[in-house]
């Protein structure tokens, strides 16, 4: 865990509070999910989408000039 010579997290610069520590723990989480969920999904298998259904005739409108 954390002691005193090997911290977790550390200040360079500044003194900030216990909110703004607290949003950079946050947003580390966020990203360390982001690239869980990231493996996670390049160790599925990639599926092929389903091949489009096309209709034997095209649409036309019933106000067109041909009645094909």
């Amino acid at each position: 865990m954390e002691t005193a010579r090997n911290p977790v997290l550390r200040v360079v610069r500044g003194e900030p509070g216990d909110e703004e520590i607290a949003a950079v723990v946050v947003a580390l989480l966020a990203v360390a999910g982001r690239r869980r969920a990231a493996d996670a999904d390049a160790a599925e298998p990639l599926r092929a989408r389903p091949a489009p259904v096309w209709s034997p005739r095209p649409y036309r409108s019933p106000r067109a000039w041909t009645s094909r």
